[in-house]
C-alpha cells in the first residue's frame, strides 16, 4: 500500500509522479496516484491513511491529504474498496474507488511551479494526477477519463455508475469486462456466441466466453443476439417485464397507488407517462437505476430490477459447479478432507462445513501494511464504524510506500 494513492503487487513503488499506463512488471490499483504529502499532520482528522481488511474485503482511505510539498491549503478525501466476486475464481473481484473531496491535481515535484495545487496554464511540465488500474502486462489496464490532465479532479463530480463521485469496475481473470455483448461470427461456425466487451490497452475488444441458451424472462441477453427479454417468454397472458413475468391489467382496475399504462401494464400512477432510458425503472415518477433500494436475498443478484438466482444464468467452467450463485471448484478430494477434518474437530458442523470447496488463494498480495491506530474512517464504506479496525498506515516522506 503506497502513501501516493495506489497499492501495488509486485513491490512497493515510490514515484509521486504518475507514469502513462501501462507500466510493464508493476500491477497497480490507483484510486488517484499523484503527489500526496501528509507531513503536515493532524491526523486522523487530516492527512491520515488508514487501512481495513476483512475476509473479502479491502478498504484504504486517504483522508484530507495535503500535496507536496507539505501543502494544506487544498485537500483529496477518496477511498478504494476491492471485494471478492461471486465467482469466488483467482483473479475476480470488484473494484470501487470513491472522491469526496478534490482541490490538487499535482505537487511542486511534478511541475507545480505555481505551489497551489493544480496544473495552470504555462506550466509545461506538470503532470496532474492519475485513476485506474494496470495488469502489469503492457497491454491490459483501464484509466479514468481526465487521468494526467486537469479534468482528473471531476472524477468527484462524475461517475460511470450514475452516481457523483462513486467508479466500479468489475475484474475476471484479470480483465475488466463491459456489459455482455455478442461475440461475432467465426468462419467455422456462423452463429453469434456469448462474449463480453473486454479493455485491452486503450482498446475495446470482445471475447467469447460460455455457450448460449434460450433467451429466458429474466432481464439478460441469454441466446446472446443483442436483444434482452425479446420474444413471447411468459404464460398467456402475462407478459416479460424488467425482467419478470407479470399479469396484465385486469377489468377490475389496479391496486391503490397504480393505474393502468399504455402497455396494458399497472404501475405507480406516477409512473404512468415517464419512460426511463434502458437500464433504468421508474419510481415515484422519476427514473432511478433498476436497482436501486432493490436487496436480494443470499444467492441471488439483483438484474433489471428483479431478484434472481445466479446459478440458473452462469455458465462455469470444467469441474466447477455453481453454488450459492457463484461457481467453485468440485474438488472431491479437497471437499473429502474437509469432511474428515470437520469430523475430527467439529462434528455438529460437518455438513456446513462440506457443503463448499475453498477458494484458491489470490497470488497475488499487497505490499506489507502499517502499525495500527484507531481512527475514523473519511469516507462510507458501507461496514458499520464499530466494526470497522481501521488502520493507520506508516506514513513516511513523499513518495515512499506507507
Amino acid at each position: 500500500m503506497n502513501n501516493n494513492g495506489n497499492i501495488t503487487f509486485s513491490g512497493a513503488v515510490y514515484n509521486y509522479t504518475p507514469m502513462p499506463f501501462p507500466v510493464a512488471d508493476r500491477p497497480m490499483i490507483a484510486a488517484y496516484w499523484g503527489d500526496v504529502d501528509t507531513r503536515g499532520g493532524g491526523a486522523p482528522t487530516n492527512n491520515g491513511v488508514f487501512w481495513h481488511l476483512q475476509p473479502g474485503m479491502m478498504v484504504v482511505t486517504w483522508h484530507n491529504v495535503g500535496v507536496y510539498s507539505i501543502n494544506d491549503t487544498v485537500k483529496m478525501d477518496f477511498q478504494m474498496i476491492l471485494t471478492n466476486a461471486l465467482d469466488c475464481r483467482s483473479g475476480d473481484f470488484d473494484v470501487e474507488f470513491r472522491y469526496n473531496r478534490c482541490e490538487w491535481e499535482a505537487g511542486t515535484a511534478s511541475g507545480d511551479s505555481n505551489r497551489n495545487g493544480l496544473c495552470d496554464a504555462g506550466e509545461t511540465t506538470c503532470t496532474p494526477a492519475q485513476a485506474g488500474f494496470d495488469a502489469g502486462n503492457s497491454t491490459d489496464f483501464v484509466e479514468i477519463p481526465g487521468s494526467r490532465t486537469s479534468a482528473i479532479r471531476d472524477v468527484c463530480t462524475t461517475s460511470n455508475v450514475s452516481m457523483p463521485g462513486i467508479w466500479r469496475f468489475s475484474v475476471r481473470g484479470g480483465w475488466s469486462p463491459a456489459p455482455t455483448a455478442a461475440w461475432p461470427a467465426t468462419r467455422d461456425d456462423r452463429r453469434l456466441r456469448p462474449g463480453v466487451t473486454q479493455c485491452v490497452g486503450r482498446d475495446v475488444v470482445c471475447s467469447p466466453i460460455g455457450t448460449a441458451s434460450s433467451e429466458r424472462c429474466d432481464g439478460i441477453d441469454n441466446d446472446c443476439n443483442g436483444e434482452t427479454d425479446e420474444g413471447d417468454l411468459c404464460s398467456t397472458p402475462d407478459v416479460c417485464i424488467r425482467g419478470a413475468c407479470v399479469p396484465p391489467c385486469s377489468e377490475g382496475g389496479c391496486g391503490t397507488g397504480e393505474s393502468c399504462n399504455t402497455d396494458g401494464i399497472c404501475v405507480e400512477t406516477a409512473c404512468v407517462d415517464v419512460t426511463c432510458p434502458a437500464g433504468q425503472r421508474c419510481s415515484g415518477g422519476a427514473c432511478v437505476g433498476a436497482c436501486d433500494g432493490v436487496a436480494c436475498p443470499h444467492g441471488q443478484q439483483c438484474v433489471a430490477g428483479q431478484c434472481i438466482d445466479l446459478c440458473a444464468v452462469l455458465t462455469c467452467a470444467m469441474g466447477e459447479v455453481c453454488v450459492d450463485g457463484g461457481c467453485v471448484p468440485q474438488c472431491p478430494a479437497a471437499r473429502a478432507r474437509t469432511a474428515r477434518s470437520a469430523a475430527r474437530t467439529a462434528p455438529a458442523r460437518r455438513s456446513a462445513a462440506t457443503s463448499r470447496c475453498a477458494s484458491p488463494a489470490s497470488t497475488a498480495r499487497p505490499a506489507r501494511a502499517s502499525t495500527p491506530v484507531t481512527a475514523r474512517s473519511a469516507l462510507g464504506s458501507g461496514l458499520p464504524h464499530g466494526l470497522l479496525r481501521r488502520r493507520r498506515a506508516r506514513s513516511r516522506r513523499r513518495g515512499r510506500a506507507a
